[in-house]
């Protein structure tokens, strides 16, 4: 077993310096379907607090996951997921910022210093016709600057459309439903 205290991921651009420490937080909080694993369960490979039990046979889902803890400088060490209780990840072709929360804090991402933080980022991202998802176990909603969109309940298929509509200096964020194709 290697400790995760001894990772560094294998991309230049990650931030000097930051390696995983204690965390295991991605082992928990991310549905995982080539092991089997529903978000909010431990990995059976992983030993909380300390590493994989599998490392050097880890699947190959596990090597790509990048943490963006790893590459996001404008955060510091209490954006580590284990402290932060929710983790970042990129998603739908490196365009989706994606918050994957700890079951048993759902609402951590709101505290500050992460909040006003993360609901400027997506309204940068709305801008960009781009989002910020929001997984807690089951349920997943898109972040706007202003709320939280339910969309669990549509099919996986189902597109969406963000905006960002300014009206008399006033923005207001939508999120549209766009019917289904063919």
């Amino acid at each position: 077993m290697i400790e995760t205290t001894e990772y560094k991921p294998p991309v230049e651009s990650a931030i000097a310096g930051r390696s995983c420490g204690s965390c295991t937080l991605c082992c928990k909080v991310l549905s995982i379907p080539w092991l089997n694993k529903a978000s909010g369960a431990w990995c059976k490979d992983c030993n909380p607090g300390k590493g994989c039990k599998i490392w050097e046979s880890r699947p190959q889902g596990c090597r790509d996951f990048l943490c963006q803890y790893f590459f996001i400088k404008d955060i510091g060490e209490d954006w580590r997921p284990d402290r932060a209780k929710f983790l970042l990840n990129m998603e739908k072709g490196d365009t989706w910022l994606v918050i994957h929360a700890e079951i048993s804090q759902p609402d951590a991402w709101k505290r500050e210093p992460y909040g006003s933080t993360i609901r400027r980022w997506a309204d940068y991202q709305m801008e960009r016709g781009k989002g910020i998802m929001l997984y807690v176990g089951a349920k997943q909603f898109i972040v706007t600057p202003d709320s939280e969109v339910p969309i669990h309940e549509y099919p996986k298929s189902t597109k969406f459309q963000l905006l960002k509509v300014t009206k008399n200096v006033k923005a207001e964020y939508h999120v549209n439903i766009l019917p289904p194709v063919g």
